[in-house]
Formats: C-alpha cells, structure tokens, sequence
C-alpha cells in the first residue's frame, strides 16, 4: 500500500505519495484524494515524486478527480513526479492536464 500524507497549504492541500500505485492502491488512493480535494478552497497539488511502480488505474483515479475537482472550480496539479509515474503521463498524453499551466487556464468541462 502507498503512504499518502496530506497537509494544507494556503488555499489548496498538497498530498504527498511514496510506494506503489496499483489496482491494490486504488481505494486507499481514491479516497484520500477526494478528501484532499474536499478540504481544499482550489486544489490539489499532487507529490508523485517518490513513486516506484504507477499503473492505468492510479492514472484513471487521477483523470476522475481531475473531472471532480473541475466540476467545482477547483484544479490538480502534479507538482511532482518519478520516473515512472512522469512516463505514465507521457506516454498517455495525459501530462499536460496536470500542469500548472491547466490551473490557470482551467474551467469546468
């Protein structure tokens, strides 16, 4: 199971992950996630950079959050990431909807 670790800052809440993101995590990283993004005025900035192992599940929860916190005004931002979970992003062609860049231009969709 991955290690989430939460923390406010300013208006938004960052969440740490280290470990894997698997199938097996899905449901432990779901939920902090939605908790995050419900404690947070506009976001989520997302701590990805101790990743060992990311799958297609962890990128579908990441992409239904992202729909979730755009339906309320609200963005994600991978502000970090390993290896592997930036080659994930890569590969998808799903990089760019996590950027700071999308925050600042982000309207629900």
């Amino acid at each position: 199971m991955p290690v989430i670790e939460t923390r406010p800052a300013g208006d938004r809440v960052v969440v740490a992950v280290r470990g894997e993101l698997d199938l097996d995590a899905g449901q432990v990283l779901q939920r902090a996630l939605r908790r995050a993004l419900a404690c947070s005025v506009r976001g989520v900035d997302l701590d990805l950079g101790a990743i060992v192992f990311c799958d297609c599940s962890a990128l579908n929860i990441l992409i239904s959050l992202r729909h979730r916190a755009l339906t309320q005004g609200k963005t994600i931002v991978v502000t970090a990431a390993a290896p592997v979970a930036e080659r994930l992003l890569a590969l998808t062609g799903t990089r760019p909807l996590f950027s700071a860049d999308a925050e600042a231009g982000a309207k629900p969709e």
